[in-house]
């Protein structure tokens, strides 16, 4: 569930990035000494990044929101899994 609402951030972050690197004229000059599109794409990269990452997260927040009453069950089991693996090792 949450790969699938991060992808489509990614995508987008991605997608904006594109959109606007289309559409401003870029000034050649180096920018601390590097090429501008490279920065450019160091840029759409590290956005497309952020949009996954904030999708994964967010839609576990929302998950335990919209489910409060699974929260308790769902802990105690995390709980004893890692406790179990622990103490396996």
């Amino acid at each position: 569930m949450q790969r699938a609402v991060g992808i489509p951030l990614a995508l987008s972050g991605f997608a904006g990035t594109m959109l606007v690197a289309s559409t401003v004229a870029i000034d050649p000059t180096p920018i601390y000494g590097m090429d501008p599109m490279f920065l450019l794409a160091v840029g759409s990269f590290g956005l497309s990044a952020l949009g996954y990452f904030s999708g994964t997260v967010g839609t576990g927040v929302v998950w335990r929101i919209v489910n409060k009453e699974k929260i308790k069950v769902v802990d105690k089991m995390d709980k004893e899994f890692f406790e179990r693996v622990s103490r396996l090792r």
